[in-house]
């Protein structure tokens, strides 16, 4: 073993400080960099809106708040707030301030449930209705040979053509089950769910797909969505300001952002809506990883949420039907 003298490790000490300094300062300005990039006008305009600032942008759509974070090399670059969390008060939105996530929901849920496929407490190819107990997918001949999955159904590819959207319900209102969502019965505010395509045939985006999966998995499981995805991804990537619960909790509420309307004033008496369809849209976060910047598990890539069959066979699709389906009815034929 080499001993060093005193000396050297002393400067052994200060060259590795100047260098954990200077790279710190580097990112630092690096982020101040690109931050102020963002937010000045972009140049050339080649989007017609190009040449407005941040905030001239959301002064032009009346939008109150905005919450950015920037990955750069799979970590949060940078994080920041704009603008007001409540126009009634003035409050403003920080790295702190919590949004309904609407359906970036759906692939947080889609992990929580690999992560439960990777532990072996469920199965992904499957019969859904092997896993649920409160309601089954009708027999038919677009299910004979191939069952609905729970791979099918967070793959938009189980042949259900909802096509759904889900505009929430007023906290003071009835809320519907997830089985009354799922066959449109009051006080649900969407239609039936319905399965006219053989699963992996084509590509629908379907809302009301991603919730029957929720309820395969709760069935299966015996657990709420919001416990589950806490316990098993939430809390171990120090996600400790995001949560599926609904309504929302009061820890959460008091730097939530509260619903605008187009005109950008406070929607209503309700401070947001309520979305029992948890995994659908559901999730409330924030651009901020607490104070973890690196999850704490992984998920096994053969877990990944691509299109394959029971059989094996998969296909990547990358039309531009995929790529650009603007509207939620459209259907993709895979190859």
């Amino acid at each position: 073993m080499t001993i060093l003298p005193l000396r050297g490790v002393a400067a052994q000490v200060v060259a590795l400080s100047i260098l954990t300094w200077a790279t710190a300062a580097a990112q630092s300005t690096d982020a101040a960099s690109m931050i102020a990039r963002i937010e000045a006008a972009q140049v050339p305009n080649r989007q017609g809106f190009d040449g407005f600032t941040l905030t001239e942008l959301m002064q032009r759509f009346r939008v109150p708040g905005v919450s950015i974070a920037v990955i750069k090399d799979g970590r949060i670059h940078w994080a920041k707030g704009y603008g007001v969390a409540d126009v009634a008060t003035g409050r403003l939105v920080d790295t702190g301030t919590v949004f309904q996530a609407a359906s970036i929901s759906k692939p947080v849920f889609a992990m929580t449930v690999a992560k439960l496929a990777q532990d072996g407490r469920i199965s992904l190819d499957a019969d859904v209705n092997t896993l649920l107990k409160t309601w089954k997918v009708p027999d038919s001949e677009h299910t004979r040979d191939q069952k609905v999955t729970l791979r099918s159904l967070m793959s938009h590819t189980s042949g259900a053509s909802d096509g759904f959207g889900f505009p929430g319900y007023n906290p003071d209102e009835p809320r519907p089950t997830l089985v009354q969502i799922i066959t449109g019965e009051k006080p649900s505010n969407v239609g039936v769910v319905r399965f006219t395509r053989a699963p992996y045939v084509g590509f629908q985006y379907s809302g009301g797909g991603v919730t029957l999966a929720q309820l395969a998995v709760t069935d299966a499981i015996g657990r709420p969505l919001a416990d589950l995805a806490d316990e098993l991804l939430l809390k171990p990537l120090g996600l400790t300001r995001s949560s599926f619960e609904q309504p929302i909790t009061d820890r959460l509420s008091a730097n939530a952002a509260f619903a605008h309307n187009p005109g950008g004033r406070r929607s209503g008496p309700a401070s947001w809506h309520v979305y029992p369809e948890q995994a659908a849209a559901g999730l409330w976060t924030t651009p901020r990883i607490g104070n973890s910047m690196a999850p704490s598990f992984t998920v096994s890539p053969t877990l990944t949420l691509n299109w394959s069959s029971s059989a094996g066979s998969s296909t990547t699709p990358g039309s531009a039907c995929m790529r650009d389906h603007a509207s939620a009815g459209a259907v993709c034929t895979l190859p």
